[in-house]
Formats: structure tokens, C-alpha cells, sequence
């Protein structure tokens, strides 16, 4: 008996100690905790990735330019009116249309930002501008990608070149400076990119899919706190009232690229604003956000640049959503 007595005492030692030990070496329950909430985050992330690629991959096949009201109904898209307010600031009436994540500049604002014509590069900009769309309306330059790229570059000229002197200063700044986006030059190829790619054919008859007929414009990114996105987008089809099947892919592509930056891995909304510009010198405006499983794509209606009368009217209500403040809840979901 006391032979046994004493190798129980040693067993209960060692077990004691390796329980302290245990209890050394195990982390603090808030680490713990905090370690189950980066865990958890991880998760979440991945599902709405993955909720993502379910309708890219869907769209990516579909042997069409467009996307049906039927498409988008059993992919659970749910297509809002995005109201273009000239102002900028919505009635209590057009809440139900105000954009979610971007906050559009108030028109009395960009009325204290006018063009510097007497800043020389400003000056030749606004020229080669104006020589440009007289050709157009006298009918030059309309094949291909010309006429969409033509209000592309009009708009990335007055937001991103276009010096302005703001009242009582003598600093210039561009719109996009003083709006705080940050420009990253374009590449416009969008086929084939890391993101804009499916996650693998369905079938053997599936490895082909039409071509985008999309070209990127110029496109702009916030600092690391912002997960929100701009682009033009360039497109080669006649203008459309209905979603194009290139702006649903571009839109999914973007949210991916965000939410992969490591910079941006507490958030998870990737808000996306696509400038849409068509042939017959028509855009329109689409804002994008991906939550509770279900993509929301507000579409305003198309706006003509045709017209010299058009485009004055026209241009300042893009301008006031190009320089939109970011806003919105994107960390929680």
C-alpha cells in the first residue's frame, strides 16, 4: 500500500504540474477570445467571396450582353433606382433613392471651385475639349470605342487636370484633389485580369464566353480606411436602359480585388461606384454594395452628352458623384 500511495502522490504531481504548465503556456481568455473573433472575421469574409463568385461565375457564362430582369431575380440582384440629383443633397422625398456609400458633393460647393482658364495647361485641356466635340457633332470620330471614350476622357480631364481656383484663395487645386480621391492610371484591359476571372468553367461547352466589349477609363481609390472604389467604364454596345452583363462582372471583380487588400481586411463592404459611358455619347451612374448575401446595384437612368447644351447641364451633376465623400458602415456586416 504505501508503494502505491507514493506513485499515486508522483502521478498527482506530475499531473498538477503539467496542468500548470498548461496554464502557462495557454493564453489569456481575451487573446483567446480575440483570436476566435479574427477566426470568425476570416470566415465571414471567405462566405461573402464566395457569395460573390456564385454570380460571377453565373453571369461570366451567360451568352448575352445583358442581364435580364429574370437573371438578376434568381441571383438574388436586386436593382434599385439611383436618383442624379443636381444639387447634390436629397429631399427627404428622394431618400428612398440616395446612394447608401457615397455621399455626393453639394452643387454650392463646386460652384466655389471654378476652372482657372488662365492657368496655361488648364487652358489648352479646355481647348482640345472643345475642339474635340465640335468634330464629334459634326460628325467625325464615331467608330468603335470613340464616342463612349470621348465622354471618358471629358470627365477624367474636368476631375482629375482641370485646375480651379476655390473663392478667397489664390491655391489652385483639381477637383479630385480637393475631394481627396487618389488616381491610379488606367490599364483597359479588363479580361483576364486576377480578379475578373471565373472560378473554372461548368462544362466543356462553357470555356468560351463572349467577349466583355468593355473597356477601364480612368479609375480612383481612398486611403486604407476607405474601402470605396470609382471607375469608368468604356463600352462598345449601344446604350442600354438594362443592366450590361460587363458592368455586373466589373462590379464583382472590383469588390473582390478590395476585399483581398491587405490594407482593407477589417472591412467587408467594398462599395463600388462605376461611371458607364456608351456610344451615342450617353453614361450613367451605378453604385454597388454586396451585404446579407445579396448584391444591390443602384442604376440611375442614362444622361446625353451629345449636345454643347447637354453637356453643360449634364457634366456638373457627374462631377458632384465623382467627387462623392465616402460613407457608410463598411466594417460590419
Amino acid at each position: 500500500m504505501p508503494l502505491f500511495d507514493g506513485f499515486r502522490d508522483l502521478v498527482t504531481d506530475m499531473s498538477n504540474g503539467i496542468a500548470t504548465l498548461v496554464r502557462k503556456l495557454d493564453p489569456p481568455d481575451h487573446e483567446r477570445i480575440a483570436d476566435w473573433g479574427d477566426q470568425h472575421h476570416l470566415y465571414a469574409r471567405q462566405d461573402i467571396i464566395t457569395g460573390l463568385m456564385t454570380i460571377f461565375d453565373n453571369i461570366y457564362y451567360t451568352p448575352d450582353p445583358y442581364v435580364s430582369s429574370e437573371t438578376a431575380r434568381d441571383l438574388d440582384i436586386s436593382i434599385t433606382h439611383l436618383k442624379l440629383v443636381e444639387t447634390g443633397s436629397y429631399a427627404p422625398e428622394h431618400f428612398a433613392h440616395r446612394p447608401a456609400f457615397f455621399k455626393p458633393m453639394p452643387l454650392g460647393t463646386l460652384e466655389l471651385l471654378s476652372i482657372d482658364r488662365f492657368d496655361a495647361r488648364t487652358s489648352e485641356l479646355m481647348k482640345s475639349l472643345d475642339e474635340y466635340w465640335d468634330e464629334a457633332e459634326n460628325g467625325g470620330k464615331c467608330g468603335g470605342f470613340t464616342q463612349a471614350r470621348a465622354v471618358s476622357d471629358m470627365f477624367s480631364c474636368l476631375f482629375s487636370m482641370a485646375e480651379r481656383v476655390p473663392v478667397g484663395s489664390d491655391e489652385e487645386f483639381t477637383l479630385q484633389q480637393w475631394s481627396g480621391w487618389v488616381r491610379r492610371w488606367p490599364n483597359r484591359t479588363v479580361q483576364d485580369r486576377k480578379y475578373t476571372c471565373p472560378t473554372g468553367p461548368k462544362d466543356s461547352q462553357n470555356k468560351c464566353p463572349i467577349p466583355w466589349d468593355v473597356r477601364y477609363g480612368d479609375n480612383w481609390v481612398r486611403d486604407d480606411s476607405h474601402p470605396h472604389r470609382t471607375v469608368i467604364l468604356e463600352h462598345l454596345v449601344p446604350p442600354y436602359e438594362g443592366l450590361l452583363r460587363s458592368e455586373v462582372l466589373t462590379i464583382i471583380g472590383l469588390m473582390r480585388e478590395r476585399l483581398s487588400a491587405q490594407t482593407l481586411m477589417d472591412h467587408k463592404v467594398a462599395p463600388i461606384q462605376i461611371i458607364s459611358c456608351m456610344n451615342d455619347y450617353q453614361a450613367r451612374i451605378l453604385q454597388a454594395d454586396f451585404r446579407h448575401g445579396r448584391l444591390t446595384i443602384y442604376k440611375s437612368m442614362l444622361w446625353s452628352f451629345a449636345e454643347q447644351e447637354e453637356r453643360l447641364e449634364n457634366t456638373s451633376v457627374f462631377l458632384l458623384y465623382f467627387a462623392a465623400q465616402p460613407v457608410g458602415d463598411t466594417l460590419t456586416y
